[in-house]
């Protein structure tokens, strides 16, 4: 079963990197001048270390076929012949993709010094050169890049063939490759980008000749006189030396050919050493034409390749008096220099690779051996610490590691004491902890809560009061009341049972004010001090506010059984209202406390208990 789910998820891998190679061989990354550089090439070498050379080769073959299809490019089957030579070097000699590049690109540059020998007058030396510089360097970075991409991504270390399940790393190959990536990366970033520069300022110069034509043109038709545009309309022969002596004079200098058709698309003027009109028209019509701006144009013999841009042509397209006059300027020269300066960068980014790769050849084997020899020392480490086995000295020409063998027998000794002392440490921190969590609970408790009634206190009840009034003053449809409880001659049970008696008393009504706010949720209970209990109501109706009054005065005066006697109570309550009765909480409550006074006098008078509103 684990078998299959495995081959499974290798087969759906399979199937995501063709699709990604045939995307990536369709959609080339433009370089300048119609040279572009595939990513097919990268993923090849990919499959090649994740599913092996035969699957790799098959899949280049057809990928490659498909492309030819649709463009008919014979130079696309290359990247086959590279995908059969370079994973077969790297079958037999076991190392990395790396490696067997290096090989390859050894070959192929020895056979472009045999081409240059034997046919140099078929190759434009300068431009083979830089194809051949590209694509090595392509090559080595794909190569190298692939290599790290199987090593470090855990989706591509799992492969049946060439590459065991459980592949370990070494620190000195990891070492290396980052060495060599990590110094040509930024100089292939610098050279991209610089040629982009380059490519550009090669753009803006044929604009600005452009524009230096046009202004001079337009300055020149300025200048006309209703005779002399006259002339021109018609088509004179005064009007067309005239022109032709202008334009003659930007020839050679800012552009090489320049032509003006009339009205009815014939040729009408042409600049000394122009080609035909006849000839030049069917030379335009043969290739295709890339704007790369309104009126100005890039001419390309056949299709976007190099060898095309190297019989390219800059066109500039502009209507002088209802006649199209048309600019055109060859770009070989801008190419090749382009490219001259080019190679350079390459020759010196192959320098770099070349040294990178000696010094993590040299860093690769270093490090390698110490830290085998640093592995072996410092085996079963639990085990000597546990039994107290001693490390012999270690030596190395890398000082850090030498140190770190040295150091490790002193290690080994204090562990034992460094873990006893760290755990008795631990077991008094979390005692301590724990202590301090409690006192704060109960400093908490006791500041907040009343210690007879376990009621919440005075002070909970300024905090909540004022909390509720900040919220008030933002939002005025949230208003609340407050219930001044006062129990009715609390002074004589006192005297009667004693003051034990009397805070029995006070503990029994608290419990029935918890048990009434759990049911009650919008009602929060305070104990002020003696027997004098606040109540916030979060109000809804003042009826709602009365019905509550009365269910609490229920409670009060239901009877109590206390040292073998039957009480029955009854208490005084002062209700105010937030706003209409005060927005502080002074106001608030002196108004509840009046109101419960005068209910407590009414009640005297008529013995009984009732709620004034």
């Amino acid at each position: 079963m684990v078998f299959r789910y495995v081959e499974l998820k290798r087969l759906v891998i399979f199937i995501f990197m063709v699709i990604f190679v045939l995307y990536a061989q369709l959609h080339t990354i433009p370089v300048l001048f119609g040279f572009s550089v595939s990513l097919s090439l990268l993923l090849f070498f990919v499959m090649i270390r994740f599913f092996g050379l035969r699957k790799a080769f098959i899949t280049s073959l057809i990928i490659c076929f498909i492309d030819f299809v649709l463009h008919q490019q014979w130079f696309i089957f290359w990247s086959v012949l590279e995908v059969a030579l370079i994973g077969s070097l790297y079958k037999r000699c076991q190392k990395n993709l790396f490696v067997s590049a290096i090989i390859y690109v050894v070959f192929i540059f020895f056979s472009y010094l045999f081409s240059l020998f034997m046919y140099d007058h078929l190759f434009e030396e300068t431009l083979l050169t830089f194809i051949l510089l590209q694509h090595i360097l392509e090559v080595l970075f794909f190569a190298l890049l692939a290599d790290m991409i199987v090593d470090y991504v855990p989706v591509f270390i799992r492969s049946k063939q060439g590459e065991r399940k459980n592949k370990k790393l070494h620190f000195g190959h990891v070492i290396s490759q980052i060495i060599i990536f990590a110094s040509i990366t930024p100089l292939i970033i610098i050279i991209f980008v610089h040629a982009q520069m380059m490519e550009n300022q090669i753009y803006s110069q044929m604009r600005m000749n452009h524009e230096r034509i046009k202004e001079q043109i337009n300055n020149w038709v300025s200048d006309m006189d209703a005779v002399d545009r006259q002339e021109y309309t018609q088509e004179s022969d005064i009007a067309k030396t005239q022109l032709k002596s202008k334009l003659d004079d930007y020839t050679g200098r800012l552009v090489d050919h320049v032509f003006v058709f009339n009205q009815n698309g014939e040729q009408w003027i042409t600049t000394e050493d122009s080609p035909d009109n006849s000839l030049w028209l069917e030379y335009w019509e043969g290739g295709y034409v890339k704007e790369i701006e309104k009126n100005k144009y890039i001419w390309l013999s056949n299709n976007d390749n190099m060898n095309a841009w190297l019989n390219a042509l800059y066109v500039g397209k502009e209507n002088i008096l209802n006649k199209p006059i048309y600019f055109v300027a060859p770009l070989r020269d801008n190419v090749l220099d382009l490219a001259s300066r080019l190679n350079t960068y390459y020759v010196f980014t192959l320098f770099v690779l070349f040294m990178a790769s000696i010094f993590g050849m040299l860093a690769n084997r270093i490090l390698s051996r110490a830290l085998e020899k640093l592995t072996d020392l410092t085996g079963d480490l639990p085990n000597k610490v546990q039994q107290k086995y001693g490390i012999p000295e270690y030596h190395t020409q890398i000082e850090e590691f030498s140190k770190v063998g040295q150091n490790m027998q002193h290690v080994l000794k204090q562990l034992q004491e460094m873990f006893a002392a760290t755990n008795k440490q631990n077991e008094i921190l979390t005692e301590q902890t724990h202590k301090l969590m409690k006192s704060e609970q109960e400093l908490y408790h006791l500041a907040h809560f009343d210690s007879l009634t376990n009621l919440p206190n005075r002070y909970s009840f300024y905090q909540d009061i004022e909390r509720r009034l900040n919220i008030q003053q933002s939002n005025d449809k949230n208003l609340f009341a407050i219930m001044f409880i006062d129990l009715d001659q609390f002074k004589q049970v006192n005297d009667t049972l004693g003051h034990s008696g009397g805070d029995l008393l006070l503990k029994k009504i608290a419990d029935r004010f918890m048990q009434f706010v759990e049911k009650h949720k919008y009602v929060h209970i305070y104990r002020l001090a003696g027997d004098e209990f606040i109540a916030i109501v979060d109000l809804q109706t003042k009826e709602n506010v009365q019905q509550i009054s009365q269910s609490l005065l229920k409670r009060i005066h239901q009877p109590l059984f206390m040292k073998g006697k039957t009480l029955t109570l009854s208490a005084s309550i002062g209700i105010s209202y937030f706003p209409e009765d005060g927005d502080t909480i002074d106001a608030i409550l002196h108004k509840a406390d009046t109101k419960m006074y005068h209910q407590k006098v009414r009640d005297r008078k008529d013995n009984r208990s009732s709620t004034n509103e």
